[in-house]
């Protein structure tokens, strides 16, 4: 009868353990969940200095944000697509030839913007010191994930980079909206597509399992 009993005792607390660990763990999840849209932006203050401005294409007002801080980096080079660029000539023809521009390649996905980054900051004549990464505030989290991935130690040791997203009242997606995420119908997509998208970026593009070249990176875009 005693070693029933201390059967049973012994049963009642595995039960507890395993059930104090699932309710712990489904306090972290609901934790996780509620703080998502958080953990995706990242936002430092600008610098009294930069030498590059780059912009990851997908939405104009990213590349006239990143137009205005020039203002205050008369001596940085801005970097941005072409179409981005065309947009600046149409909005800003009598002020887009007072900076330094450069085009940067054909990129389809942010990855293949990360590596073209990374090939504009290896040149050995064009030293940088501080870079500006533009982009909207949910995309800031993937932009971290992939430089850190793709830039290197050495790069990353020399350059300073800095996380640069702009705020848009037009398209409901204010930074503060971000605090609770699920709460708005636009913002919740996005957080949730922005999940999405990293999950599998790194289930597939850096599974070392995976064959990279035959993988569609615009599912990144």
């Amino acid at each position: 009868m005693a070693s029933v009993n201390a059967k049973v005792l012994k049963n009642g607390r595995l039960s507890l353990i395993f059930l104090t660990i699932i309710g712990i763990s489904a306090g972290l999840g609901v934790l996780a969940y509620r703080n998502a849209g958080n953990w995706l932006l990242i936002q430092n203050p600008l610098p009294p200095d930069a030498d590059l401005v780059f912009v990851f294409g997908g939405d104009v007002k990213r590349v006239e944000y990143a137009f205005g801080l020039m203002e205050n980096y008369p001596d940085a080079i801005l970097v941005c697509a072409e179409r981005d660029f065309d947009h600046l000539k149409r909005r800003y023809p009598e002020r887009v030839g007072d900076y330094r521009i450069k085009i940067a390649d054909k990129c389809e996905s942010t990855i293949e913007e990360v590596r073209f980054l990374r090939s504009l900051l290896a040149e050995e004549n064009r030293p940088y010191m501080s870079v500006l990464l533009v982009s909207s505030p949910f995309h800031m989290r993937r932009i971290s994930v992939m430089v850190n991935m793709v830039m290197g130690r050495a790069l990353r040791r020399d350059i300073q980079f800095l996380y640069t997203p702009y705020d848009s009242e037009e398209n409901s997606v204010r930074i503060e909206s971000y605090s609770k995420w699920w709460e708005t119908e636009s913002t919740k997509g996005i957080v949730q597509s922005e999940l999405l998208k990293l999950t599998y970026y790194f289930l597939v593009v850096v599974n070392p399992l995976m064959d990279e070249n035959r993988i569609r990176e615009r599912f990144l875009d």
